[in-house]
């Protein structure tokens, strides 16, 4: 990911996550050495994107988000794996994210990769109000 994919992943982050993070946070991050991004485009444009931190030995998954018009596609699979592999090549030993506790297709997603539910976090989000469930996988 480039600061010329800001436009698009803000856009992201608005219509999928609900809360654009203003520029400024997206500079910041993307500065920052643990710190990194992976976008899958279409037609010239992000359709989805993977924020990820690497400290040590733990790959976290911080945000996915991919386009309405483009889910069901594989596409969030595919970043995941990326991410992994980049992860275990860097000597990540797991791969940790938070997903919220009603997200069916992202739990689906994620049980399929092989997460398991390490921690709850009862009425973590506010709006809309639901719990937070951390996932962790060992990576090879």
């Amino acid at each position: 990911m480039t600061r010329d994919d800001l436009a698009h992943v803000r856009w992201l982050e608005d219509t999928a996550l609900e809360q654009a993070r203003p520029v400024a946070v997206w500079e910041r991050e993307l500065a920052a050495p643990a710190f990194g991004a992976l976008v899958a485009e279409a037609d010239g444009r992000v359709v989805a994107f993977l924020g990820y931190q690497l400290a040590a030995d733990e790959l976290s998954v911080i945000q996915l988000a991919v386009a309405p018009e483009a889910r069901r596609k594989g596409i969030a699979r595919a970043l995941l794996e990326a991410v992994m592999a980049l992860g275990t090549a860097r000597g990540a030993s797991a791969c940790y994210l938070e997903v919220r506790a009603g997200n069916k297709a992202g739990r689906r997603l994620y049980d399929g990769l092989g997460f398991d539910i390490v921690e709850e976090r009862p009425g973590y989000y506010r709006s809309p109000p639901d719990d937070a469930l951390v996932l962790a996988r060992a990576l090879a």
